[in-house]
């Protein structure tokens, strides 16, 4: 396992489990059994089943739902179509479908009217919905009927399952291999934190239509996620849980999630940025070198920008966290972590391009610029016109508008008091490696 340590962090949910106090009605359940705990699994995890693990019966109480949503300027999504990443389209801003009351991607419940809301992530829209004969009914056109994830009642997903899909969880839950024991409040609620930020994660990979294996249909590299817990040892010593990546095996440590614990460790590794979405958007970068460098023939230009991956790992890591990053690493790197090894440099410089570009939707969702980037694409082309940030001509055009937009927004923070939100500096190579990330992420095939 590549055991990775940089930043991270991401927003709790508002309100995981608080259904009754929106006011939700009592026989609001998820559909089908919470997974019960497996004996085996009890101290640091319990089986999440996904597309390739059966789901067992259980007596694990579930806890009523809240509900969450938001609403992206209404979009229709036309699942035939195949020119993603569906241009012209900015989707961060969410209002409520019934009285354009503005929610959050968490929220559950649009507290303006008190519609329950609910996210189809295949079409990047959120629908109210009401209850009818066991399953949940849009009432957006077309009237089509949903049921709740499966982890709707223990971590308040919002995001919604076709009813004749066949599936219990949703497209990011069921992905999920292991979960830790319900059992634990503490846990359970941190784990909720986690679920969010992974589910920001898989909003970018479907705008961009990026592949991704379950492990059912691939059981040597496919994609899953381990939530799991240190284990308390018999003579009272810890196991430590290493979060990082392995053949698609994704380990969250379920600690990361309280914020108390990241900010110390934050502090204990001199990192400047740690959070929840990083950690995400940092380890599934490691699953995209294996699928889109490694196997997609993209070797050469890869050891051309990030150097050689054949580098002994272990041995670049131990000496990464013995002697500290190179002399002059900002000159070339994105962080002091990317300079440990070249798979290293490509996973933080993945995450970083995520950033940007997840960064700039929202902002121009919300029309806040403070450039207007690049116009030599024509992506932008006067003020009045819409910057799309996940159909950006090239990573340039990208930063061109981001760093203004860091500086100003870093300038808030210190007039607040605050650290700066976006502490990195991109030099010329490190935009040359995101045109890279770039390249990869909008080929014209994706399999």
């Amino acid at each position: 396992m590549r055991p990775c340590a940089v930043w991270r962090g991401g927003r709790p949910p508002t309100s995981w489990w608080s259904g009754r106090r929106f006011g939700l009605p009592a026989d609001v359940k998820a559909k089908g059994p919470a997974p019960n705990i497996n004996p085996a699994r009890a101290k640091t995890g319990q089986n999440q089943p996904g597309a390739d693990f059966p789901h067992p019966t259980n007596g694990t109480k579930a806890l009523t739902p809240s509900w969450c949503g938001g609403k992206r300027d209404a979009v229709l999504f036309d699942e035939a179509r195949a020119d993603w990443p569906l241009p012209g389209i900015i989707l961060k801003l969410f209002t409520c479908p019934r009285c354009g009351n503005a929610v959050h991607f968490e929220n559950t419940q649009c507290v303006g009217c008190g519609s329950p809301l609910g996210y189809v992530p295949e079409r990047f829209e959120v629908v109210t919905l009401e209850q009818r004969d066991g399953s949940f009914v849009s009432l957006s056109k077309g009237g089509e009927a949903y049921a709740l994830c499966g982890n709707a009642a223990s971590v308040a997903c919002n995001w919604l399952v076709p009813i004749n899909a066949g599936e219990t969880f949703c497209e990011a839950c069921r992905y999920n291999r292991m979960i830790p024991p319900l059992s634990d409040e503490t846990i359970v609620r941190n784990w909720a934190k986690l679920e969010v930020a992974k589910r920001h994660l898989f909003y970018s990979l479907m705008r961009w239509h990026l592949p991704r294996s379950p492990r059912g249909v691939d059981r040597q590299e496919g994609l899953a996620f381990d939530f799991l817990v240190d284990e308390r040892k018999e003579d009272g010593t810890t196991k430590p849980v290493m979060t990082g990546h392995e053949s698609g095996l994704i380990t969250i440590n379920v600690a990361e999630a309280d914020d108390a614990e990241r900010e110390r460790r934050r502090t204990a590794m001199g990192e400047p940025y740690r959070t929840l979405i990083g950690h995400f958007r940092h380890e599934i970068g490691h699953y995209y070198w294996d699928r889109l460098v490694r196997d997609g023939g993209k070797l050469d230009g890869f050891r051309t920008l990030f150097g050689d991956e054949r580098e002994d790992y272990g041995e670049a890591l131990k000496r990464h966290h013995n002697n500290g990053p190179r002399p002059g690493w900002t000159q070339a790197f994105i962080s002091a972590y990317a300079t440990a090894h070249p798979w290293e440099d490509f996973a933080e410089t993945w995450a970083h391009y995520i950033h940007i570009v997840d960064g700039l939707e929202t902002a121009e969702a919300f029309g806040i610029r403070t450039g207007l980037g690049a116009t030599q694409s024509g992506s932008v082309k006067d003020e009045g016109s819409r910057f799309e940030p996940y159909s950006a001509a090239s990573a340039r055009e990208l930063v061109d508008s981001w760093v203004p937009l860091t500086i100003a927004v870093n300038s808030i923070n210190r007039s607040m008091g605050q650290p700066d939100l976006y502490p990195f500096v991109i030099s010329k190579p490190v935009v040359d490696k995101l045109q890279f990330i770039h390249s990869l992420i909008h080929a014209p095939l994706k399999t």
